[in-house]
């Protein structure tokens, strides 16, 4: 045998050994790796490989809150390290809280979603959503498709958003808990973008609901600022608090409807 021919079974062997301890690389000690170096999550009992495994708790560190995602389990694709991106399939759950889907992952700071399903408290997303209102109930996201790029800066820019959002059991405090009910709103991004930010557009429909909506939200995703425009039309059955409350801050229309308007437009 030519030296040429050995080596060459030289390297097909080492490949092939480096392949067979990557294949079955620990997911644990990846975790615990990544999770000492970023401290950005805590994984507690991992178990299995890297490209499939599963943890009994993944909890996310972020803005000084901590948000466990419950039993997590993935499978992560190989070849997408190849091109430069983290491409996982996930499906996690903390009681009602669940979380499944699609998630790429991008080394250039970018992340794509698709078919991402998420169930969670509403409460949640008070820190992202700063509006003047004690509210309380639990959200319901399924996102069809979802972009964003320079995740690291302060005004990440989102590309591509499409998805819907239920709103359930909704109601805000005003001294008492005012029920509310259930809305649907659906995502989009608007069709005027400011530079430098992202601005989201709400479309906003009462499903089985107390108080009768209609109009739109916008949101600046990297400012967190926000502009409410919608008319809002108490229900029978109501809490009379409502009609109370609206009729402080806001006229009625003719039509029995309340304009409300939060904000300038963005």
């Amino acid at each position: 045998m030519s030296k040429k021919r050995v080596v060459l079974f030289v390297l097909a062997g080492v490949v092939f050994f480096i392949a067979l301890l990557i294949k079955q690389l620990p997911a644990n000690l990846v975790l615990a790796h990544a999770a000492n170096q970023s401290r950005l999550f805590i994984p507690v009992q991992v178990s299995g490989t890297l490209w499939q495994g599963q943890a009994a708790n993944i909890i996310i560190n972020a803005g000084g809150m901590q948000f466990p995602l419950g039993e997590v389990k993935w499978e992560l694709s190989a070849f997408s390290l190849l091109t430069g991106s983290l491409a996982l399939n996930i499906d996690a759950q903390n009681g009602d809280q669940k979380i499944s889907g699609f998630i790429d992952l991008g080394f250039d700071q970018s992340i794509e979603a698709e078919d991402l399903k998420m169930a969670v408290d509403a409460t949640l997303f008070k820190s992202f959503l700063p509006m003047p209102i004690n509210y309380q109930g639990f959200v319901e996201l399924d996102l069809q498709r979802f972009s964003a790029a320079n995740l690291a800066s302060k005004t990440p820019e989102i590309t591509e958003l499409s998805g819907n959002l239920l709103v359930k059991d909704l109601a805000i405090n005003f001294g008492a808990a005012i029920e509310l009910g259930t809305y649907g709103v659906r995502l989009a991004l608007a069709e005027n973008q400011p530079e430098g930010d992202t601005l989201i557009a709400l479309k906003i429909t009462d499903i089985d609901a107390k108080v009768a909506v209609d109009g739109d939200v916008q949101l600046l995703a990297g400012k967190k600022d926000y502009y409410v425009d919608i008319k809002l039309k108490p229900k029978d059955g109501a809490s009379p608090m409502i009609t109370q409350t609206l009729g402080q801050f806001y006229k009625k229309q003719a039509d029995g409807f309340f304009k409300v308007v939060l904000g300038k437009p963005l």
